[in-house]
């Protein structure tokens, strides 16, 4: 159920990118962007001692932050 409904929206979207211009499908695609990248900040604002283990596994693993 979950892989239809997926799926559905990946052709709505793909329909909406083919019919409407570039600059007004990226503003949007932007909204979501931000959006997460807020979500992502607040939790770290609310959680400080999950962002400190994700990014002590990071280095870990020796990526960088």
């Amino acid at each position: 159920m979950v892989d239809n409904e997926r799926l559905e929206f990946i052709r709505l979207w793909a329909d909406y990118v083919r019919t409407h211009e570039d600059r007004e499908w990226s503003r949007q695609q932007n909204k979501v962007i931000d959006s997460q990248i807020n979500s992502v900040r607040e939790f770290y604002r609310r959680y400080p001692e999950i962002k400190k283990r994700i990014l002590e596994r990071y280095r870990l693993k020796g990526l960088k932050k």
